[in-house]
């Protein structure tokens, strides 16, 4: 027995009972196509639920594509905790697609076998008559319409009595039932098929029902695209382009089934009509959808979209790639030492690494970088072997990665679709940090769990570290304690900067761009605070926020030239440098990782307001996530505030700050070593040990 048939039995007795109950075929199919949407009206009502749910979370998901834009992994990362946050369930809308194929197709079975669906006939009837109706085709094989063809010789009158008088028990009586059975809706025969050029199919209205299924596929997509919450959010082509398919679908699906299938499936569109309007009744999108949200969200990413466009390759871009690729994958060129940048921005980490490397030893460095405009490119040095890789050869790059270290500022390698090396197992993968304060929270699940080597910046840093991999069971890694070589260069260039004395202190406003920070929470309250003091301000908000907000700085010019006139308060845009940043004599952020760069370079205090903090790691309580640095160090570099103590609490305590400013010196000096060790050498700690691991790999590799 098919699936088909499986499915149809069920329906079958459910049409033998609407038969039973209205007298007609049609009248029959039209009950029955209401009976059913009636039973689904509970499934119905869900997946109008859950399409709701999914307009309701939709700014939220436009934030992350828009702050995630070329990062697929923590984009798709973010989506599926929000999902399940939510309870959402991207693939509910199918669901009734999916029921709808399955009564179609047992619908259809119920009406190519009337005989065994509709009247209920004993087998060896059934099986008696189908014998007859072939021999009388001439012995031609009558397929899925066998029944049919059989039911029309036996209204046949030339017919009847030959299949009345055949040699089995109840013939005769299932020659009655099936006189009986009215087949037709009218003029239309609910059992033949459209054939355009029978003029008897135009007659009996055969040929008008594919036009007829057609016009009803077109008006329910049409009120779909004005009434159904999920699909008036859809592109113009998503909407009118499936309203298009469907029409023409729907034409030819009624073309090759016989008519009491297509006004099934009129009736099901009409009436599927009626049920969003009940539905939206029932539950009004309006009431739970912040369509203002929205509209702001769809704003925001397509500023996004178009700052993405503006860094997508271009033909010379792909050329390059291609021959980069070329000369990466060459098995004939030894390589020992090779780093991986996402960005240009990453190069800052690697430099002086890179620099102590050549500086020590004759290698070459390769230098593989997903950006175009990638700043080792403006270095002229010979011995540093530079690629650019698009996203399309980055994946099998890695996988043919041949070196005998690879150091990344990358977290998760081998848990999303860069993976390590296939072709060397022993290839020594190291990560490099790129914050100085990190904890469990801001980083995912395993992030480090399948690099060989940490280069951490401290003890403190260290030891968070081998409690997570003795908490979740992960193989020991290296943990070694270097030190951060970025903050090296920064007190250089700092202690390198002209100095000049400041007749009044100042002070930089720089939060992060993560939602709820400073700007959108409570910059007025602060500036208020902060004008009852004789201080210099610098707002810098971060770049990625003046792309995503270009309305928010416009407002925050007009508030200052409004709210704060006379007041030196700065709004600061150009990123060019950093003199404003580390000539300041205070910082105030939220939780951006600049808090830590600023006090550990210059010894100068931190306000911090406690806006709600990005959580990427779920599991941080796991972690002990209240000892975690970043939380602890917040009131020993300086001192934190809650969002709505500033109005009340900021000036206070700049001034406590700046009054104490030579007792925060001396305690950021004292914890700066708990935390970065080997300031002023970090990186030839960490040159030091990539030279050792490449001599140590060298001798014992069974690759050479």
């Amino acid at each position: 027995m098919s699936i088909t048939e499986i499915i149809a039995y069920p329906l079958g007795y459910l049409m033998y009972w609407c038969l039973g109950l209205v007298k007609n075929y049609g009248l029959a199919i039209l009950l029955f196509t209401l009976l059913t949407k009636v039973l689904l009206m509970p499934l119905t009502l869900w997946v109008h639920k859950n399409s709701i749910k999914m307009i309701r979370i939709k700014p939220e998901l436009n934030m992350i594509q828009a702050r995630n834009a070329g990062n697929l992994d923590t984009m798709m990362d973010l989506q599926k905790k929000l999902y399940k946050k939510e309870h959402y369930r991207p693939f509910a809308g199918i669901i009734p697609m999916i029921i709808q194929i399955i009564f179609v197709l047992g619908l259809i079975n119920v009406i190519y076998n009337p005989m065994t669906h509709i009247l209920h006939l004993g087998k060896d009837v059934i099986s008696a008559f189908l014998e007859k109706a072939v021999a009388l085709s001439g012995g031609a094989e009558l397929g899925s319409s066998a029944q049919l063809t059989a039911i029309n010789f036996i209204k046949d009158a030339g017919y009847t009595g030959e299949f009345a008088s055949l040699a089995v028990a109840g013939a005769g009586e299932a020659v009655q039932r099936i006189l009986g059975l009215d087949m037709t809706f009218g003029p239309l025969i609910l059992t033949a098929k459209p054939s355009f050029f029978d003029p008897a199919m135009w007659q009996n209205l055969v040929n008008i029902m594919p036009f007829v299924s057609g016009a009803s596929a077109f008006a329910l997509s049409y009120a779909e695209n004005k009434i159904n919450v999920l699909q008036q959010e859809g592109s113009w082509f998503s909407r009118w382009g499936m309203a298009i398919f469907l029409t023409l679908f729907s034409f030819y699906f009624a073309c090759i089934v016989p008519s009491g299938v297509a006004l099934y499936w009129v009736a099901g569109n009409l009436m599927a009509i009626l049920l969003m309007f009940i539905c939206n009744w029932i539950i009004p999108p309006k009431k739970y959808i912040d369509y203002e949200a929205l509209e702001e969200s769809k704003r925001l990413l397509e500023i996004s979209k178009e700052a993405e466009k503006e860094r997508k390759l271009t033909k010379e871009d792909k050329a390059r790639a291609k021959a980069d690729y070329k000369r990466f994958c060459d098995s004939s060129v030894k390589k020992k030492v090779l780093f991986y940048s996402e960005r240009s921005g990453y190069f800052r980490y690697f430099s002086s690494i890179i620099d102590e490397i050549l500086k020590k030893t004759d290698y070459d460095i390769h230098y593989l970088t997903s950006d175009p405009k990638d700043a080792i490119f403006n270095n002229d040095n010979e011995r540093i072997i530079k690629y650019f890789l698009d996203d399309n050869r980055l994946i099998p790059a890695f996988m043919r990665v041949d070196s005998d270290v690879m150091l990344m500022t990358m977290p998760d390698i081998d848990q999303f679709h860069l993976k390590r090396s296939y072709i060397r197992k022993d290839t020594e993968y190291i990560y490099v940090y790129h914050a100085m304060v990190v904890g469990p929270r801001t980083v995912r699940k395993g992030a480090t769990e399948h690099y060989d080597t940490l280069l951490c910046t401290g003890p403190k840093h260290a030891a968070m570290e081998k409690r997570l991999e003795d908490f979740y069971s992960w193989k020991p890694r290296k943990i070694l304690e270097i030190g951060y070589p970025l903050l090296d260069s920064l007190i250089e260039s700092y202690e390198n900067m002209p100095k000049e004395e400041h007749d009044r202190n100042t002070i930089l406003i720089a939060p992060s761009y993560q939602d709820d920070n400073i700007l959108d929470l409570c910059l007025k309250d602060l500036l208020s605070a902060l004008s009852k003091g004789d201080y210099k301000v610098i707002v810098r908000p971060h770049p990625q926020y003046i792309k995503l907000h270009p309305e928010r700085i416009n407002e925050i010019r007009t508030m200052l030239a409004d709210d704060f006139e006379g007041k030196d308060i700065e709004l600061q845009t150009d990123f060019s440098n950093n003199t404003s940043v580390y000539s300041s004599d205070m910082l105030v952020t939220d939780w951006s990782s600049i808090a830590y760069e600023f006090a550990f370079t210059t010894k100068k205090p931190v306000l911090f307001i406690d806006t709600p903090v990005k959580t990427i790691n779920e599991d941080y309580a796991d972690c002990d996530y209240e000892d975690a640095p970043e939380v602890a160090l917040r009131n020993v570099v300086g001192r934190s505030l809650k969002p709505e103590e500033v109005a009340d609490k900021a000036f206070e305590t700049c001034e406590y700050m700046f009054g104490k400013a030579a007792e925060f010196e001396k305690v950021i000096s004292d914890i700066v070593p708990d935390f970065v060790c080997n300031i002023g050498h970090s990186a030839e700690a960490a040159a030091d040990y990539i030279i050792s691991a490449v001599e140590r790999i060298e001798k014992e590799s069974k690759y050479f």
